[in-house]
C-alpha cells in the first residue's frame, strides 16, 4: 500500500489580492516561512509571465518569504528541461499564476516539472493554483 500525500492544495478562485489586504496570499506565504524553504513561482498559465513574476515576487518578498524564485515554463520543452526541474525540486511550496488553463495544462501535463509537482505534493509541500 501507497503511503497517502501530505501536501496541501490551495485553488484561489480568481481573486488574489496583491494590493489590499492580501489575506489568501499572506496564507501561502505562511506556508513558505514556516518551513523556512523555497517558494517557486510558475508562470506557466500566463500570457504575461514576466509581468506576474514580478508582482509576485514583490508580494512574497513584502509578505517576508526569504526565498523566492520564478520558474517561466512558457513551452513543454522547458517543462522538461533539466535547469526548471533542479529548481523545482528544490521547492517547498510552488504557486501557480492565474491566466489561460489550458496553456497551463498543456505545459504541464505529462512534463517532468508535473512529476515534480506530485512529488512536492507528496512529501508534504504546498501547491497553489490562481485560476483565473
Amino acid at each position: 500500500m501507497e503511503p497517502q500525500p501530505t501536501g496541501t492544495l490551495i485553488l484561489i478562485g480568481g481573486y488574489g489580492d496583491k494590493h489590499q489586504e492580501r489575506s489568501i496570499l499572506h496564507q501561502v506565504a505562511q506556508a513558505a516561512i514556516r518551513d523556512e524553504g523555497l517558494l517557486v513561482i510558475l508562470t506557466a498559465a500566463s500570457g504575461y509571465p514576466e509581468e506576474r513574476a514580478e508582482e509576485y515576487m514583490s508580494v512574497f518578498t513584502a509578505l517576508g518569504v526569504r526565498q523566492v524564485d520564478v520558474l517561466h515554463c512558457t513551452t513543454r520543452d522547458q517543462a522538461s528541461d533539466t535547469e526548471h526541474i533542479d529548481r523545482l525540486r528544490h521547492a517547498t511550496v510552488v504557486f501557480l499564476t492565474g491566466g489561460d488553463q489550458v496553456r497551463l495544462t498543456s505545459m504541464l501535463g505529462g512534463s517532468l516539472a508535473f512529476d515534480c509537482l506530485q512529488d512536492l505534493y507528496a512529501r508534504g509541500g504546498t501547491i497553489i493554483v490562481l485560476c483565473k
